[in-house]
């Protein structure tokens, strides 16, 4: 008997492309196993989508490591230059060295004591003229006169040395610490002078003004000034 080729078996030949055409079920997955040579069905539903791994937002690089010279200065600058001691001296920076406390308190002494100074020289003259006018009437006060007068002028000059001193020995001048300590030891002996002239109820004052002369002069003495001014930068010739 010879078989009929129109006669549909079940089976019908596989055109890949025909959509509408038999597709080829594995076994197992809900249809009998096709012939070999006949292609699986197309999926009927797209794979399911995974999203991607989440990454961190990208970060700016920093600035680069700079080596060597440093960056050039803008338009019309110039580059810092270092400050350089005395010959042999090495390298000085150029920020100045600090003012030792006793320079400081040293001037801030001379000042006050060359304002109460000029106080007393004040009163001085003003008894001066007092006494002045007492001789003029008959009275023999023409020693105290001229003393008062004399007196008045030393603590002028004593005042005048610790304010030209004070100031000159802050700026870092040598030759100031000495004028404060020659104010400082003029205003001592005046102190000194006063204690023994003058009666016990005026005594106080006198003693005052010798202990702030004292204070000023040991000031004026204590090696850390003495450094300060030695290491300060000579200038060029």
């Amino acid at each position: 008997m010879t078989p009929d080729p129109t006669a549909t078996s079940g089976w019908e030949p596989f055109d890949p492309y025909d959509p509408a055409g038999p597709q080829y079920v594995p076994a197992g997955f809900g249809g009998a196993a096709s012939p070999p040579g006949w292609a699986a069905a197309p999926p009927t539903a797209p794979p399911p989508s995974v999203a991607p791994p989440a990454y961190p937002p990208p970060v700016a690089p920093g600035p680069a490591p700079t080596y060597g010279y440093p960056p050039p200065p803008p338009y019309g600058g110039s580059y810092p230059v270092a400050g350089y001691g005395p010959y042999g001296g090495g390298y000085v920076p150029n920020r100045p060295p600090l003012r030792p406390g006793v320079v400081t308190a040293a001037s801030v002494v001379a000042w006050v004591l060359a304002g109460l100074l000029i106080l007393c020289a004040l009163g001085l003259f003003t008894g001066a003229k007092f006494f002045e006018e007492l001789h003029a009437n008959g009275y023999e006060t023409a020693d105290l006169t001229g003393e008062f007068v004399f007196d008045g002028i030393a603590n002028g000059i004593a005042a005048a040395l610790l304010i030209t001193g004070g100031v000159q020995y802050s700026a870092r001048r040598p030759w100031g610490r000495g004028l404060v300590l020659v104010g400082g030891g003029i205003a001592f002996a005046l102190s000194v002078y006063w204690i023994v002239r003058l009666p016990s109820i005026l005594v106080f004052w006198s003693f005052v003004f010798a202990t702030i002369s004292v204070a000023l002069l040991v000031l004026g003495v204590l090696p850390a000034g003495r450094r300060w001014l030695a290491d300060a930068p000579r200038p060029r010739p």
